[in-house]
């Protein structure tokens, strides 16, 4: 399996859309499109983590097919800390693939920010992302009850870091 990390570019407009549009995708995930606008919105959203030093996301490449995406976000200088996520269209899941490229990406993050520990939050529900997490080396903080609402449920959430210095 060749795993390559791309830079996302307005060609990935469709592929962001089929990516969180998706009902499986988007289960445990914190943002949705319902339009293609929300796609663009998306794309602005990683293009302004690598513009204001905030953090990258890359699409993740397959033997030359998009299958996912791998990044960082919202990184606080005074602390070094930095959050992590990523997506996978449900035909790709169960392959290994984000435990390839995810030590991809944080070599990348840590040649471009001053990175010291990776955070996460999952939610509870999510089985399948906390046992990966754990297998990439993340260790778990706290468990959040209630901490934040989704179609009207109390939803909890795993938080979660992975120090890097």
């Amino acid at each position: 399996m060749n795993i390559s990390l791309l830079e996302f570019s307005e060609v990935d407009l469709d592929f962001i859309y089929k990516g969180l549009s998706h009902p499986d995708v988007i289960k445990y995930y914190g943002f949705q499109c319902y339009n293609f606008d929300d796609a663009i919105i998306e794309l602005d959203w990683y293009n302004k983590q690598v513009n204001e030093q905030l953090g990258h996301w890359w699409k993740i490449q397959v033997d030359n097919e998009l299958v996912g995406a791998v990044g960082f976000n919202h990184f606080i200088k005074e602390s070094g800390e930095l959050e992590c996520g990523f997506w996978l269209l449900p035909e790709f899941w169960g392959r290994g693939i984000i435990k390839q490229a995810f030590p991809i990406a944080l070599r990348r993050i840590q040649n471009e920010l001053p990175v010291k520990t990776i955070v996460a939050s999952v939610e509870t529900e999510n089985i399948a992302t906390l046992k990966l997490v754990k297998k990439l080396g993340f260790f778990e903080i706290k468990t959040v009850f209630n901490a934040e609402f989704k179609k009207g449920k109390p939803i909890n959430m795993v938080n979660i870091e992975l120090p890097v210095w």
